[in-house]
């Protein structure tokens, strides 16, 4: 039987797949998600979410999204991100192995007309790329980078690069699950709707091509921000000034920034109140309060709160600072903001230009300039009815062009054109994903073959890239050994990053993190944290290491550790 055109009015079956789904979720790329997808099941769709089992503790950072009434398959491992998956090179074959049948058999029961690809930056790279060369209809809605760079970072990407490097040779139902290298996903077969502007021309410059990318901004639930009553409340005309910051206060997101530019501020003759609404780590909290402190600025941290608390903490304030030091995509809480009637200031990386302007109360600076970041405090604080009054303006404007339900439409319609398409090429519901179901199954004894080669391969090499090999070579040596169970030898390896490449922030924070991983292992929690708080020495942030150093503070060993111990003991006979 011929395949059916779908045109624009008729309903559609929705596979959605994002590595993290409401309640669990680090910000508003995943709320925006769950948001959309209520939509279209109102809307009549038959919407289906495959993604990760994670329990949900990242939702600490932002306020709980209301349940959702949408059919979620919580099935996928995490691939490489937290909780993070077992650090042992059998475990992430094997896991990874469990989620390409996972996928194939949701494609196969589900038959959705199209795949609604989301935020997938802890998920499996592999897995992406290997959907990504399938004939499955496919769309992808771009929020931030993930898809520009998470393939550096998922520990399965080099695997397969390092075993060639040491002719291991590859079974191949192995081999097809390690099929992305150091290779990004080929993004051409896929039709692609980024949030901004920016964001198109960051992945265009990387050199990500679609045929069928375009822009569609996103939007924001407007009901909290539509009562005049709540918004309109002229500015106060003195005071401190009250100053909001709402996210996961890291030294990334510009927190400390803020902190000093504040007490600059409070120097210069401006009183201010900080106010941090989001998750904030203790040892964040204290260097925040250290710097406050010392400038004479007054700090409060209310942690995470829902969405009603968070509007409340606008309209309390009189301006709302957004220092990021990355490249953000297209800030949730600047929309909201922005409808609120809040002047803003914040850095001009990424996106964030898009939506802070200045007719519309909006200060812009460059990221890490607390100089900068100081003077526009201070004029905030100088000028209060009058960015008042153009921030008045700038809602007007976000109540017309930030509305969701509008976004989940625009993104329906272009959900059906990619459903049109692959219609018209033949049967879109009979095809398969080329990576699953096509493929035997991998044997337990394979994998573990597999992996004690691995690991006699690079310990027999590890002595002569002591000598000669690069610090990214020694790193990947070394995770490879740890991975494969040869302890001795990944410490010596790592030793030797650090002793040959140490004064190097990178060198010493891929080797710190791991030497501090195999002292967990073996119980040494004494030597686990001094690695590890030489790791957060040169990256503050690296949440890992935090996650790590939290677990040898306390005498115990993280879940991820815990390697099988007929695994370590096979390697230790092999020694």
């Amino acid at each position: 039987m011929p395949p059916t055109a779908i045109g624009a009015e008729h309903l559609i079956r929705i596979l959605i797949l994002s590595n993290l789904f409401p309640p669990a979720h680090i910000g508003g790329y995943e709320l925006r998600c769950s948001e959309v997808a209520d939509r279209w099941q109102r809307r009549g769709h038959a919407v289906r979410v495959l993604t990760s089992r994670y329990p949900g503790d990242l939702s600490a950072a932002n306020p709980q999204p209301q349940p959702t009434a949408v059919d979620v398959r919580r099935l996928l491992g995490i691939g490489w991100g937290p909780p993070y998956p077992c650090d042992s090179l059998v475990e992430m074959l094997r896991a990874e192995a469990a989620d390409r049948a996972t996928l194939s058999a949701e494609l196969r029961s589900f038959a959705p007309d199209v795949v609604s690809v989301w935020g997938m930056e802890f998920a499996s790279q592999p897995l992406v790329h290997a959907l990504f060369r399938s004939n499955a209809p496919l769309h992808a809605t771009i929020e931030d980078i993930w898809l520009l760079n998470a393939f550096e970072r998922d520990p399965l990407c080099h695997t397969r690069e390092m075993l060639d490097a040491l002719a291991v040779s590859i079974p191949g139902e192995v081999r097809s699950l390690l099929n992305l290298g150091c290779e990004r996903p080929d993004s051409r077969p896929v039709d692609i709707s980024f949030s901004s502007d920016a964001l198109a021309r960051r992945y265009e410059e990387g050199g990500f091509r679609s045929a069928g990318s375009q822009v569609l901004r996103a939007g924001i639930d407007l009901k909290l921000f539509r009562d005049n009553r709540r918004w309109n409340a002229p500015a106060r005309a003195h005071g401190p000034l009250r100053v909001l910051f709402v996210g996961l206060a890291s030294e990334q997101r510009g927190v400390i920034d803020l902190a000093t530019a504040a007490a600059a501020a409070r120097q210069r003759g401006t009183l201010v109140e900080l106010r941090i609404v989001g998750a904030c780590a203790e040892p964040m909290r204290q260097r925040i309060r250290d710097v406050c402190g010392a400038g004479g600025v007054a700090v409060r941290f209310d942690g995470p709160l829902d969405a009603e608390a968070v509007c409340d903490a606008m309209a309390e304030s009189d301006v709302l600072c957004a220092p990021s030091r990355l490249p953000e995509g297209l800030p949730r809480v600047l929309m909201e903001a922005m409808a609120a009637g809040l002047p803003i200031i914040a850095t001009d990386g990424g996106a964030q230009p898009e939506i802070v302007q200045s007719e519309f109360g909006g200060q812009l600076l460059r990221p890490g300039d607390c100089d900068a970041l100081m003077g526009a405090i201070h004029r905030a604080g100088v000028d209060r009815a009058g960015m008042r009054r153009l921030a008045a303006a700038g809602r007007a404007y976000a109540l017309r062009d930030f509305d969701i339900d509008r976004y989940a439409e625009r993104l329906e319609a272009s959900l059906h054109a990619t459903a049109e398409r692959h219609a018209c090429r033949g049967g879109i519901r009979r095809r398969q994903f080329d990576g699953g179901a096509a493929d035997p199954p991998v044997a337990e004894a394979v994998l573990r073959d597999l992996a004690l080669r691995a690991g006699r391969a690079a310990e027999a090499t590890a002595p002569a890239a002591v000598r000669r090999a690069d610090a990214t070579e020694l790193w990947r040596l070394g995770v490879l050994l740890k991975r494969s169970g040869r302890t001795g030898a990944a410490r010596k390896v790592l030793l030797a990053l650090v002793e040959r490449f140490g004064s190097a922030g990178a060198a010493l924070r891929r080797a710190a993190l791991h030497l501090g991983e195999l002292a967990l292992a073996e119980g040494d929690f004494a030597t686990a944290a001094r690695w590890l708080r030489a790791c957060l020495e040169t990256t503050p942030d690296h949440a890992r290491a935090h996650h790590d150093l939290a677990c040898a503070e306390s005498g115990r060993m993280p879940a991820h550790l815990m390697i099988d111990a007929s695994e370590q003991g096979g390697a230790r006979r092999a020694s």
